[in-house]
């Protein structure tokens, strides 16, 4: 049996650090794939998301979903979005605020090959190979 495909389609990860108060604010860009549902789940490894939006993309309109619940599973290093409203296929933007566990080795992965990096433990991510093909990862701060 066949493992499903990827339901997100990240293009642009834009990550923004301070060091000094050990926080970090991610943009996720990218393609929700697959049938309507509630959630969207990320690959996390020992990080704590404290803040999240899902913005969706519809010509020139934005809309936003509010996250209603932050899911942590640590035996499955995932973290899971929930929503009230139903997540249709389409163009998204994942804003997260989450607490690092190592801001400088994260700051060093600036340039880096996505496809070459453990990216959960670093920052909450999609994780599936078919999901850091042609991706950008951003680092300012």
């Amino acid at each position: 049996m066949s493992k499903p495909g990827p339901t997100f389609l990240p293009e642009v990860y834009k990550l923004s650090l301070t060091a000094k108060d050990r926080k970090g604010s991610l943009e996720i860009q990218g393609q929700k794939l697959g049938p309507p549902n509630k959630r969207i789940t990320l690959n996390q490894k020992g990080l704590k998301i404290v803040g999240a939006r899902i913005i969706y993309s519809q010509k020139n309109k934005k809309v936003e979903h509010q996250v209603t619940r932050i899911n942590h599973l640590p035996s499955r290093e995932e973290v899971r979005l929930h929503t009230n409203s139903p997540l249709y296929p389409g163009s998204y933007q994942i804003d997260l605020e989450f607490s690092p566990a190592d801001v400088q080795a994260l700051a060093k992965l600036a340039g880096k090959d996505v496809e070459d990096i453990n990216l959960r433990s670093f920052i909450p991510s999609f994780d599936r190979v078919e999901a850091k093909k042609n991706v950008r990862l951003e680092i300012e701060g």
